[in-house]
């Protein structure tokens, strides 16, 4: 399997179309995702031929373990457009499970939130929270918001 950019963009990117507006990033969770949502990777040239190789050897030799995979090491971040990219880590899975067309992925979720989604009363209290209580005031609104999507539906 050849590695082909085309049709990725990559996070930086991504996440520089939020840069002028306010907004918070916070760690959710573990998620299932659908793949077909994921459009980014970490940053371009980020795939290196002979891991793809491997995994793709891998895979088609015993199939994709999801066990062996563990979705802490697979960080995506989903972004108000609805879009998820790799964050960290996780670029190779990610591109081969959308190469050979699984339909979820269970990964590590950061959520980017635009302050204008939030109400003033939330404004104020996230300004008055720690980093850690940050993260769990913020899932609440992810939550009242819905915009982790559902896959079971």
């Amino acid at each position: 399997m050849e590695i082909d950019y085309t049709g990725w963009k990559f996070s930086d990117d991504l996440h520089r179309l939020y840069e002028s507006e306010g907004h918070h990033y916070m760690r959710y969770g573990i998620v299932t995702v659908p793949v077909e949502r994921i459009t980014g990777l970490s940053y371009s040239g980020v795939l290196r031929q002979e891991k793809l190789n491997a995994l793709d050897k891998s895979v088609k030799k015993n199939g994709f373990d999801l066990q062996k995979h563990s979705p802490n090491d697979l960080n995506l971040t989903l972004y108000p457009n609805g879009e998820f990219s790799v964050g960290s880590g996780g670029n190779h899975r990610t591109y081969l499970v959308k190469k050979i067309g699984l339909e979820t992925i269970t990964a590590s979720l950061d959520v980017l939130v635009l302050e204008d989604q939030l109400n003033d009363e939330e404004i104020k209290t996230l300004s008055r929270l720690g980093i850690f209580e940050r993260d769990d005031y913020l899932r609440g609104i992810v939550d009242r918001l819905g915009i982790i999507p559902n896959i079971n539906k």
